[in-house]
């Protein structure tokens, strides 16, 4: 069933592909009154857009209604699990995560790769199992966080370091304002050189001292502007990236220490009911992975936002017919980005499950070594860490393989469009039309941005 619903959402998302293509294409080769006549030539621009931006609504109302209807119905029970459980009928060489014996029925977390046997989950008492969160009173619950709620917590950890957050991003702000003048200084560039190569070789006709100087000095005006945008540029971006290593270094230490300072206030019962490798997982690695979309992502996600909004407009603005050309594969890309990155995200839930799950083991094997070595039982302790770690690599190279198939098809898609900017615009640039040299060369650097 799941092979089908994603062969038919491959479907829908090639179909809607194809169809912005065609109109992107009937965009650069219709041909009519409209282009006689200004007022045509904006409405059929804008009608050329809201046609793209219609293939895409339908292809999304479609994707989620396929979804919609082959959801699988699991079985949630908040004071059990805080997500919903899917009964698996045949999985060999598991262990329910509340009993610790093996079964081959489970109802499974996809979300964070949690597994009980029928016998637990038909009893539905978590009191007595390990990597559960208890205190002296009972089991405690807790609820899965957000996009939002995990935004907002992590706003709370950097207001200490506001000040420095806010020069932070004042920098990337500016940065990504000089990185949108660039490209324009650089097609300015070129067409000034394109114009001076005409009016200073001798014997083009054209030529003239006095024009020849003109040039020149046009050309030496622009090169000082982008020569201190360029120095702007570095100077601004080596700030940027100083201040928000120096909040996340802050955020780290201060996250790990108020971690420890409440795990070690928590009740007998909650170390009964928690692994010591969990715990130690939780106060190394996961704190890091944790800080880090609370300065490395946020500082990515602004500057790529006013990038993407500020070279759409460029683009359009230059030429909107290469730009109707060129953004019909864009939509494709975020479609195809979107859901590599759900998917990823599950499957690294569960990598990062299955090393806790191994330093648990190398705790619980190191804490007892006397009996370990009592016991002879190295090999067996061994295999059991190997174990863990063999199923977290797999999973990662699986994750590492879509991950490189999904890049691969973007760039296609990214190639594609880039050949046929040059194509039609430098068709349009030998023609004498209304794009130079100078405004392919900006366009491109806005496209590549």
């Amino acid at each position: 069933a799941e092979v089908r619903k994603g062969l038919l959402v491959a479907a829908i998302f090639g179909v809607s592909t194809a169809a912005q293509v065609y109109v992107g294409v009937k965009c650069i080769s219709f041909r009519g009154e409209w282009e006689r006549d200004a007022h045509v030539l904006t409405a059929q621009g804008v009608l050329f857009g809201v046609a793209v931006l219609l293939i895409n609504v339908e292809s999304w109302l479609l994707k989620r209604l396929v979804h919609a209807l082959t959801a699988e119905v699991g079985f949630f029970v908040p004071e059990f699990h805080s997500h919903p459980l899917y009964f698996h009928p045949s999985v060999p060489n598991h262990k329910c995560d509340l009993c610790r014996n093996k079964t081959g029925q489970v109802y499974r977390c996809p979300l964070c790769d949690w597994d009980a046997c029928p016998a637990c989950f038909n009893k539905k008492d978590r009191s007595t199992g390990e990597g559960v969160l208890r205190g002296d009173k009972g089991v405690k619950s807790g609820g899965a966080l957000t996009t939002s709620q995990y935004f907002r917590r992590g706003l709370k950890l950097a207001l200490p370091q506001l000040p420095l957050f806010g020069v932070a991003l004042l920098c990337v702000v500016t940065t990504s304002a000089l990185r949108l003048f660039l490209p324009n200084f650089q097609g300015q560039i070129f067409d000034h050189v394109i114009a001076g190569s005409q009016a200073c070789m001798p014997g083009t006709p054209g030529a003239h001292e006095g024009k020849c100087g003109a040039a020149k000095a046009s050309f030496l005006q622009v090169i000082l502007l982008y020569l201190g945008c360029s120095v702007a540029l570095g100077a601004l971006g080596g700030l940027s990236s100083l201040c928000f290593n120096l909040i996340s270094r802050r955020i780290i230490v201060s996250v790990r220490e108020t971690l420890f300072r409440q795990l070690i206030k928590q009740d007998i019962a909650f170390f009964d009911g928690m692994r010591t490798g969990d715990l130690t997982q939780r106060l190394g690695s996961d704190v890091r992975a944790m800080a880090s979309p609370v300065t490395v992502t946020l500082s990515m996600l602004i500057s790529n936002t006013l990038l993407l909004v500020g070279g759409v407009i460029m683009c359009f603005v230059t030429s909107w017919q290469l730009s109707m050309v060129a953004y019909t594969t864009v939509l494709p890309i975020m479609h195809v980005t979107e859901a590599y990155a759900k998917w990823s995200g599950r499957i690294n839930r569960q990598i990062y499950q299955h090393y806790s799950d191994a330093m648990s083991a190398a705790n619980e094997a190191i804490a007892n070594v006397r009996t370990v070595r009592a016991f002879s039982a190295e090999p067996a302790e061994a295999s059991r860490v190997a174990g863990h770690l063999s199923t977290a690599l797999a999973k990662g190279i699986r994750d590492s393989c879509l991950g490189a198939l999904a890049s691969m098809f973007n760039n296609y898609l990214d190639l594609g469009a880039g050949v046929l900017i040059l194509w039609y615009g430098g068709s349009i640039a030998m023609g004498g039309g209304s794009i130079t040299v100078g405004s392919l060369i900006k366009y491109q650097l806005y496209w590549n941005m």
